[in-house]
């Protein structure tokens, strides 16, 4: 069972398996590929220092940026 990618958002913490937990900073980078980052600082940077990550490769979504609200920094 894989991710609905429509549901991955900027700034969302994604589970890519053997490759990790990464930040998608610009879910649009090209059709098959997010542009992904492990700089929680940058995830709404799409220029962020990173690579692109092929979109089949999600496996799940860790945490939605929008469930940061509620943390102080």
């Amino acid at each position: 069972e894989s991710v609905n990618l429509d549901e991955i958002h900027k700034g969302d913490l994604v589970d890519f398996g053997p490759y990790g937990k990464l930040y998608v900073c610009d879910p649009y980078y090209h059709d098959n590929y997010f542009w992904v980052t492990d700089d929680k600082d940058e995830r709404y940077n799409e220029n962020a220092p990173g690579w692109s990550m092929f979109k089949d490769d999600a496996e799940s979504i860790i945490y939605e940026d929008k469930d940061d609200e509620d943390e102080d920094y």
